[in-house]
């Protein structure tokens, strides 16, 4: 399926299988010969799939030459068993999200794209920021842990006062809560420079 193509509609989407033609999870899905290649990753880099797409009756070649090469475009890649079609089931295996990166090859036969698996441009990974010394975790959450009683503010200077106790969000803010000699549940990654 591709979303995200049009911009005047953000909300239409082309659906096509290869398989057949078919009516699946309540949509009309039209056949289109298509072949896929490189989605398998080596664990090393980010895989660079292709998806090559007939265009012998000039039925993707529209879209295309409409919405400026479908670049940007959402690929949703809906992996299920061919029983599954058959039956009508909506059991699904896998469900993948790709972005049209380039088109690689457009004739009479066939066009082709590169995905990438995600726009990497302004995204934080896995979309938060990582800080090398300042704590993420809201102080007195589940996420924190600590429950006591006060003791300091916001500058580690020891306060005996609820009003005035606040977390200064680092390393030795934690240790003060915590201990010095314990795993501590500081929610920062003081490798990242």
């Amino acid at each position: 399926m591709i979303s995200n193509f049009n911009p005047n509609n953000p909300n239409e989407v082309f659906r096509f299988t290869s398989w057949r033609g078919t009516t699946w999870l309540g949509e009309q899905w039209g056949h289109l010969d298509a072949k896929t290649s490189g989605f398998e990753s080596n664990g090393r880099t980010l895989p660079k799939p292709k998806i090559s797409i007939s265009n012998i009756q000039n039925s993707i070649g529209n879209l295309v030459q409409m919405y400026d090469d479908l670049l940007g475009a959402t690929i949703w890649r809906y992996r299920t068993l061919e029983s599954y079609l058959q039956i009508g089931s909506a059991e699904l295996l896998q469900v993948e999200q790709w972005t049209i990166q380039q088109k690689t090859t457009h004739n009479n036969l066939i066009i082709e794209w590169e995905l990438a698996a995600l726009n990497l441009e302004n995204r934080y990974c896995p979309g938060r920021a990582y800080r090398s010394n300042y704590c993420a975790s809201q102080y007195r959450s589940s996420e924190c842990g600590y429950s006591g009683p006060p003791v300091a503010d916001i500058n580690d200077i020891y306060t005996g006062f609820m009003a005035l106790d606040n977390c200064g969000r680092k390393l030795g803010s934690c240790k003060l809560r915590f201990g010095a000699n314990i795993e501590l549940p500081i929610d920062y990654f003081p490798g990242v420079v």
